[in-house]
């Protein structure tokens, strides 16, 4: 008899408490070693999925049944951690109890039983069982002492330090940045083991910073042999063979817009105009033709599942010679694409859209600040001549992501339009200057193009009831929403509660524009949406306000775009059939996952880079006066960002010596007992650089006395 693990769920639901082992062997009667064998098999899948568990006394029993949840570990300080628990869980987080955590580390696997929901009603937990390790190795500065040597991990969310017994240190000298491979986990009163497997040099270095960063968070730096030699016999004179199938719009003035330090073009677009139709093209790089399912080299790409952008260097997803070469789409070079053409009217509306293979010759290769210049000013920029080729083309492009970006804020899509800044280093890696990076009218251009190519492709393949990969962002927190809607009620601005919207938020965000909160009132805002992922159940994208959206034009640098291509593909050709689609059901919401997992690491491991090198900026400038704005209010102290640099650090209520300051949680401020002074999220002040520690990734400010922009 074939038993398989959904036969051991529904066994365990039926029978409705723990069974043993020899139990469901004679539930199901199996007699035959090998499917006792097989049934062992299943039961440690099962535990290792969190589906069931194997208590203390080996009985299996239900998570569901039990009480019990599984979820991520994530640790918040030394002795406090909570549990993010998988999909379709009441709780967005459960309180993990100090005495259940000492053998976690952040980023294990874990099943939690709920024991108490406190008065605010958020749960609290003690750790069941840790059925998966997050980690097997970890990234540190190792510190030798006379006998033994200890490694302290570069991920602030590991709080324990690693020993490492003399015969593991293998050569590893004072500050050396080393990978270590975890022999032993901690236990309640033993500190984790580990052995030094790689020195990856002195933790000064840039290069052995950037080698920790992509280590510390899975990204691999190098592609497999069989990667390697697969890439080395891709030629350029392939591209020229072009296939009967493959529309040729080597003729159409396609051009891309990119960065000046660009070096993978994934997207080129091109346009026309007639009578009240805008004709647009966007093409996006046929990285699916270069890449086989399941091959070695999608396999490399599939595990980094996206490219990491650090201050001067990418780690690509794929080799340069496919990233930067053979798949981007360089100026006067055959490429292989596929092609998002859609007819757009003057209201914004899609009235058809067509998607095929092609192939393409890109006439120009702009740069945003250029264009940015050159649409501002005209004739009277210094890059018209240079930009003259595509300059009116450029003009209808602007006017379409008018149209667009109207149509959007029409329909509730939400802008934050978060500044940003550029970091530029020496050739040695050292910090020059830090820079805000400024979002002009092409920048806004490409990304109202991608927008709806991505929307029109989303559309597409759901029409057609064949699934893919979501972007997707879920509704906010309606309970940290609320109490910013309160706030603006109390500010004088009225907010429908009832009929809540992404428009609501939008015209939230309109109406504090240039007023003395309006700072406050978008962090606070930020920080009640929730992240946007990947998913193979589609639930809309809740700040763009669209029901079907997808990620499809970057597939050079996302994993997700290439899955997509691959299914847009089988729909056109007709290849999508029910075997096809069964697949995708079964295979997506994996890659969906990994996917996400991978975006937010990426995300990190930049955010970590630059706040490395905006702290090195700053060391040398002790003393200094800025003006920065309060981003964070605790009972500690208050966050402060520098305007100029977008560099955060602490101002400590050590500080504030002319009055005894109190947290007011409610109000986002702290207050002075005596003097009535105060300190609000979203207030601009005055501050003087106190204190630069690079080892800790601490920057302390005093406030120099002047706030300004208060409500």
């Amino acid at each position: 008899m074939e038993i398989y693990k959904k036969d051991i769920i529904e066994l365990l639901k039926r029978e409705k408490h723990p069974l043993t082992y020899n139990e469901i062997v004679k539930f199901f009667n199996i007699t035959e070693k090998k499917d006792q064998k097989k049934l062992r098999k299943h039961l440690r899948e099962l535990v290792k999925k969190g589906k069931i568990l194997k208590t203390k006394i080996n009985t299996f029993c239900l998570i569901d049944e039990a009480n019990l949840v599984t979820g991520i570990i994530k640790f918040t300080s030394h002795t406090t951690a909570k549990l993010i628990p998988d999909d379709n869980n009441d709780f967005e987080f459960i309180l993990l109890k100090p005495k259940s955590i000492f053998e976690a580390l952040d980023g294990d696997r874990a099943i939690v039983r709920i024991d108490e929901i406190n008065r605010d009603g958020i749960p609290k937990g003690s750790v069941v069982e840790i059925i998966e390790r997050g980690r097997k190795e970890v990234v540190g500065i190792f510190q030798k002492n006379k006998n033994f040597g200890f490694v302290v991990p570069l991920d602030k969310k590991i709080y324990k330090d690693f020993y490492i017994p003399p015969n593991k240190i293998n050569e590893a000298k004072n500050s050396d940045t080393v990978l270590i491979k975890i022999l032993q986990y901690p236990t309640r009163f033993l500190n984790p083991v580990g052995e030094v497997i790689k020195i990856l040099g002195k933790s000064s270095d840039y290069n052995t910073l950037i080698t920790s960063i992509n280590l510390k968070y899975g990204f691999n730096e190098k592609f497999s042999q069989k990667t390697l030699k697969y890439v080395e016999k891709l030629k350029e004179s392939d591209i020229s063979q072009i296939s009967k199938k493959r529309k040729d719009l080597r003729k159409k003035k396609f051009f891309t817009i990119d960065g000046e330090d660009a070096k993978d073009f994934d997207d080129a677009v091109a346009i026309e105009k007639k009578d009240n139709i805008y004709k647009l093209y966007v093409s996006i790089a046929d990285v699916e033709h270069f890449v086989p399912q399941n091959s070695a080299i999608d396999k490399d790409a599939y595990h980094n599942a996206t490219s990491v952008y650090y201050p001067d260097r990418v780690n690509p997803m794929l080799p340069k010679k496919l990233s930067n070469n053979l798949c981007s789409l360089n100026p006067n070079k055959d490429r292989l694409c596929f092609t998002v053409e859609m007819d757009i009217n003057f209201e914004g509306e899609v009235i058809s859209a067509k998607f095929y293979k092609s192939i393409i010759k890109s006439k120009f290769r702009a740069m945003y600040h250029k264009a940015n210049d050159v649409l501002e000013r005209g004739e009277n920029s210094k890059f018209f001549k240079e930009y003259f080729v595509i300059y009116i083309d450029l003009k209808i492009m602007e006017e379409l992501a008018e149209i667009l970006r109207n149509k959007r804020q029409r329909d509730g899509g939400i802008d934050f339009d978060l500044p940003e800044t550029k970091i530029i280093l020496t050739p040695k890696g050292k910090v020059k200057d830090v820079v805000l990076r400024d979002r002009g009218v092409s920048d806004r251009i490409i990304e109202e193009f991608m927008l709806v190519a991505n929307e029109s492709v989303a559309k597409f393949i759901s029409s057609k009831d064949v699934p893919m990969i979501y972007r997707i962002h879920e509704e906010p927190d309606l309970e940290k929403l609320e109490k910013v809607l309160i706030l603006a009620n109390n500010l004088g601005i009225e907010i429908d509660f009832k009929n809540f919207s992404s428009s609501n938020i939008q015209y939230l965000l309109n109406e504090v524009k240039g007023k003395s909160f309006e700072k406050l009132i978008n962090f606070l805002t930020l920080r009640a949406m929730k992240q946007a992922k990947y998913s193979s159940d589609n639930v809309g994208h809740f700040a763009l306000s669209k029901e079907f959206y997808t990620h499809f034009t970057s597939p050079i640098r996302r994993y997700p775009d290439l899955v997509n291509h691959r299914i847009l593909k089988k729909v056109i050709s007709n290849q999508a059939n029910k075997k096809y689609i069964k697949r995708l059901n079964e295979t997506l919401s994996k890659i969906a996952n990994h996917c996400s997992i991978m975006e937010r690491k990426a995300v990190e491991a930049e955010r970590e880079v630059e706040e490395i090198k905006k702290i090195e900026f700053l060391k040398n400038r002790v003393g200094e006066e800025f003006l920065a704005t309060i981003t964070g209010v605790t009972s500690f102290g208050f966050f402060v960002e520098i305007d100029n640099y977008l560099i955060e650090g602490l101002v400590p209520i050590r500080n504030l010596i002319d009055d005894y300051y109190v947290y007011f949680e409610d109000e986002y401020l702290l207050r002075g007992k005596h003097t009535g002074n105060y300190y609000r999220l979203g207030d601009r002040v005055e501050v003087v650089l106190e204190r630069v520690d690079n080892i800790a990734k601490e920057i302390d400010f005093q406030v120099k006395g002047k706030v300004y922009d208060r409500i």
